[in-house]
Parts: C-alpha cells; structure tokens; sequence
C-alpha cells in the first residue's frame, strides 16, 4: 500500500512538472512568433587525391541544409525544410575543385539555432567509389539574403 502511495505521488509530480515545462514552452501567450530568413551557403570542397586520378575521373559534390531545430522542437518530432544541391567537377592531377551552392528561403521560430549542413564528396571513377561525408556541421544563418561561403578541405 505504501508503495503504490509512493508511486502515485511520484507520477503526480511528474506530470504537474510536465504540464509546467509545457505551459513555460510557449509562455501562455500561444506560439512563438517565425522569423523570416533567406540567402545561401556556398560550399567549396576541396579535393587532394594520395596519387594523380585517371584523365576524366570527376567527383561528385552534394550539399544539405536544414534549419536547426530547438531541444523542444525535436523532443516533439518537428519537421523542417530541407534544401539540396549537387554539382560535378573534373579532376585534374590529383587535385579536384568542387562548389555548390543551397539557396534557401524559410520561416523559422528561432533563428539563433542557425543551420545543420551536411555533405557528401564522392569520387566517380572507373573502380569503387570512394565516399567522403560529414553530418550535422552547425553553422549561423548569413544577414539577410547574403551568401556564407564555406570551404572543406577533403582528402582521398
């Protein structure tokens, strides 16, 4: 009896202090107010090879972006927009130079979580593939309408 006693009172105060997180979340004033944000990341890879590539072999460059999310908005399983963009470059020798560029244009409830770029750098060529890739880079969303140029330096 004394522990099914315990056991009530402490899934009461869990829920009050659910129900209080809650209610703090959007401060009883309703949701939060979105932001507008636009403009474009660039990103340039740069590609070092460990021996020269066959003539013609290219690589392959795509780049994701996604607003980044608040520690209340992925507990809750929001979604968010996802931009992409990939592009193709000749390799010379055993360097290779490659950009693209994701514009975007969203509404966002806070725009101090900036953005979650990722990327995958893969070598096209006659044999395996070779794959170079990286998630979850965090960076600020650039002024308004400006471009923020990146570059990552990749080593096959």
């Amino acid at each position: 009896m004394k522990s099914a006693c315990m056991l009530m009172t402490a899934l009461f105060a869990l829920s009050a202090t659910t129900a209080a997180w809650a209610a703090g979340a959007g401060d009883g004033r309703g949701p939060a107010p979105l932001t507008a944000v636009s403009g474009a990341y660039s990103l340039t890879f740069n590609v070092r090879f460990a021996s020269p590539v066959p003539t013609g072999a290219t690589i392959q460059c795509k780049a994701r972006i996604v607003p980044g999310l608040s520690a209340f908005d992925r507990l809750r399983g929001a979604s968010a927009p996802v931009q992409t963009a990939s592009g193709k470059a000749q390799a010379s020798g055993s360097r290779a130079t490659c950009t693209v560029e994701v514009p975007f244009s969203w509404m966002v409830g806070d725009s101090r979580n900036g953005v979650a770029l990722a990327y995958e750098v893969d070598e096209v060529s006659a044999g395996a593939a070779p794959v170079r890739a990286q998630q979850e880079i965090g960076a600020p969303y650039p002024a308004a309408g400006a471009r923020q140029n990146l570059v990552f330096n990749i080593a096959f």
